[in-house]
């Protein structure tokens, strides 16, 4: 888990904090500290998509938003990218997270959570 301390900030009121995902694992997590996620900066993956979930009392639930539809994120695996994510679908995304993928990682990643304190 990030701690207060893994913050770097980039702007006046943006921050990073970095996601360590293991090679062969399926899903990598992170407390947020209070802060919002606003986007993430991503290594070329060998899954095409990440599935958001939220934590809430300790459990991983998937994270939907208000039509129903997954927090899904489409991620290349040619090439390196950036998903921005829709501040009203993010809205409670903060605190405990976690990113999944359908199979494992070929391979150790470094992911850069883009947030914003609350």
């Amino acid at each position: 888990m990030a701690s207060k301390v893994d913050f770097q900030k980039v702007q006046s009121n943006t921050y990073e904090i970095a996601l360590s995902w293991a090679s062969g694992a399926t899903s990598a997590s992170a407390d947020l500290n209070g802060a919002k996620l606003i986007g993430i900066a991503y290594p070329a993956m060998t899954n095409s998509s990440l599935t958001v979930q939220k934590r809430v009392s300790g459990t991983f639930y998937n994270a939907f938003d208000s039509a129903g539809t997954a927090l899904t994120m489409a991620v290349s695996t040619s090439a390196a990218g950036y998903v921005y994510l829709n501040p009203v679908d993010a809205a409670s995304l903060e605190d405990g997270i976690r990113f999944t993928t359908a199979s494992a990682e070929g391979a150790a990643r470094s992911l850069i959570m883009v947030v914003r304190p609350l």
